[in-house]
């Protein structure tokens, strides 16, 4: 497929992910949806994150890469974590109580994720803990890459890819016993295999029996799997992961066969943006106002105020409506690009 092509499928896939992701937040908590969106939708982005993961074949590179790597990733996590800040500390000012404040502001300097209390005393980050994730499941495959250039020519990709399903296996058996640790330091060992195989898979296009196999593991990850990064959990390992790496193809199956039958109905104008492709394009500051939108409580109170209700739903809608606001004020542009 061509480039442009290419590019709509993966945006619709990311499109697809994001909106997955709202949903089990706020909707589907527990039940069928939840297990079939949990098989594969975090495994989703670290897959496509590596697919378009840059071969690292010098210092110059690397440090370059790191640059734009921070500017792209952590930039809106403080960003994003700032604006919640400013939330409470209005709060604290309102209510006489800055012990929320401190303890977000302490969450988001240790990235924290494992759960709303954890043993450091701090809050939930929220699910921006995915850029701090990837932006260091970047930054260690970079520096793998790196290591192995100069140590090893003949098989450097398969035992590159072989260290990281290692780092990820022990990071999932040894979690249970450790502490909470700081900087997403666990999720990030447990999500770096997916990482790596979605940069193998564009490296080394593997047999349409593999992705085959893949996708016909899916559903029984479904029934007794599940993948939850955010808690370093990958239940029946071999399982869940070859099952969320076949449920990220049937998806990429599916949104390859809805462009191309677009392209056949519109084939004669240019490209628009479908709603899942806008989606995926800015799935960046969506993840983002939806961190907002779970912390900062003020449009859930004016929903409640007139219509007496407030459905989980509502969350999603505000976090689209919010990026559509925000990717048009070019200073908050230039940080959630």
């Amino acid at each position: 497929m061509g480039n442009n092509e290419r590019y709509i499928v993966f945006d619709m896939m990311k499109g697809i992910g994001i909106l997955l992701m709202m949903l089990c937040h706020l909707k589907f908590k527990e039940g069928m949806i939840h297990q079939i969106i949990y098989s594969f939708h975090m495994p989703l982005f670290f897959l496509l994150a590596g697919y378009f993961a840059k071969n690292m074949f010098s210092w110059a590179e690397f440090r370059k890469f790191s640059k734009n790597n921070a500017e792209r990733l952590l930039l809106p996590y403080y960003v994003t974590g700032a604006i919640i800040l400013l939330w409470y500390a209005f709060m604290s000012l309102w209510k006489h109580d800055a012990s929320y404040a401190i303890r977000y502001f302490l969450s988001v300097v240790t990235a924290t994720i494992d759960g709303w209390e954890s043993s450091w005393g701090v809050i939930y980050v929220g699910p921006i803990w995915f850029l701090f994730a990837l932006f260091l499941v970047r930054e260690i495959f970079g520096l793998i890459q790196l290591g192995f250039t100069n140590i090893i020519s003949k098989y450097k990709d398969e035992i590159i890819l072989t260290l990281c399903l290692f780092c990820s296996v022990a990071s999932v058996l040894i979690h249970p016993y450790l502490p909470s640790l700081p900087l997403c330091i666990a999720q990030t060992f447990t999500a770096i295999a997916f990482y790596a195989v979605g940069w193998y898979i564009h490296n080394h296009p593997l047999s349409w029996w593999l992705y085959s196999l893949c996708m016909l593991v899916w559903p029984l990850s479904i029934m007794y799997g599940g993948v939850d990064i955010s808690l370093c959990k990958v239940n029946y390992y071999p399982l869940s992961f070859i099952g969320a790496c076949g449920g990220t193809y049937a998806l990429y199956l599916c949104c390859n066969g809805i462009d191309k039958l677009l392209s056949y109905v519109i084939h004669d104008i240019s490209y628009i943006p479908s709603p899942l492709a806008w989606c995926g394009m800015y799935s960046l500051p969506i993840l983002c106002m939806h961190n907002v939108d779970m912390y900062v409580g003020v449009v859930r109170r004016i929903i409640r105020s007139i219509s007496g209700n407030y459905d989980g739903l509502w969350g999603g809608g505000i976090a689209i409506l919010l990026t559509a606001i925000v990717i048009h004020i070019p200073k908050f542009k230039k940080v959630f690009r």
